[in-house]
């Protein structure tokens, strides 16, 4: 069932940073404003990587967008998307803007020297859990590693358990999560019950790291269910005190005879906060 810790991409601790990304969308928006006012519909730049219609009107936009300030990962995704598309010259006279750019240096090693202050932080903080775990046998860098690993690691459980209660970076408690969505979490259905219980509804466009920390755990006690277990999860699934959180509650639903399920993805399809991601379970669940 692991429906997120599998699916997601190799991702780090520097990568849980909701700030960034609630700037980052603000750029790229601008962006794909400007895209659209030079007639190309889109809703990402990676959007023109898709397209087959031809991108001649997109350069002139793309090129002022490298001369412009913008965040350089902004400025790396359209590098990327005239690389594919207009071959390693246009690729090459793009990074030349840039290498001539002060601001975009300047910011580039401001930025990178943020990041080496927080990984150094982040890795101090992070010391106790990696210690633990490879007490328990499991070696890792970093939490991380087991949430980019297609493993199931049932010796790390208890420790990412006992570490769940403790306060931590959210970027290190988001990892302890994503980490629990395995398996061998049923042993812990208790612990990451009562973690989501204590963990309050949040708008994801108001309070996006703790939406997203709910939105995990969601999805460890979804994974940590089986079928004695699940009337508890249904009772949280109909709660919507506890909102979009509930989302990935859904999954711990394909444990049902397919006839009761069915009944009850209709029932609660009717739950504004759960119809869109009943629509996609059910065709996991077809």
């Amino acid at each position: 069932m692991q429906q997120e810790k599998k699916e997601t991409e190799h991702q780090t601790i520097l990568d849980k940073d909701p700030v960034m990304d609630a700037e980052l969308a603000k750029e790229k928006k601008i962006l794909v404003d400007d895209l659209r006012r030079a007639g190309i519909n889109v809703n990402s730049v990676y959007d023109l990587v898709d397209s087959k219609a031809s991108l001649r009107a997109a350069i002139p936009v793309l090129i002022k967008h490298l001369r412009i300030k913008h965040h350089p990962r902004i400025k790396e995704e359209i590098i990327g998307v005239l690389r594919k598309y207009k071959g390693p010259m246009m690729a090459a006279d793009s990074q030349t803007i840039l290498d001539n750019d002060p601001e975009y240096q300047a910011m580039m090693r401001a930025k990178e020297a943020e990041w080496a202050a927080l990984k150094a932080r982040l890795d101090r903080e992070e010391k106790p859990l990696v210690d633990d775990l490879r007490k328990a046998g499991v070696v890792v860098n970093s939490v991380y590693d087991l949430v980019n690993s297609k493993e199931s690691f049932p010796a790390a459980i208890p420790v990412l358990l006992k570490h769940l209660r403790i306060k931590y970076d959210h970027r290190i408690k988001q990892g302890i999560i994503m980490a629990l969505i395995d398996p061998a979490s049923v042993i812990g259905f208790k612990e990451i019950y009562e973690e989501f219980c204590n963990n309050p509804a949040a708008s994801e466009e108001e309070d996006h790291v703790n939406f997203q920390m709910k939105w995990s755990l969601g999805s460890a006690l979804a994974e940590a269910s089986r079928i004695e277990t699940l009337p508890i999860v249904l009772e949280l699934l109909r709660d919507k005190r506890h909102g979009r959180g509930r989302e990935n509650l859904i999954y711990a639903v394909k444990r049902l005879p397919k006839k009761k399920r069915n009944v009850l993805l209709r029932q609660l399809s009717q739950d504004p906060d759960l119809s869109e991601i009943i629509k996609k379970a059910k065709l996991k669940f077809s």
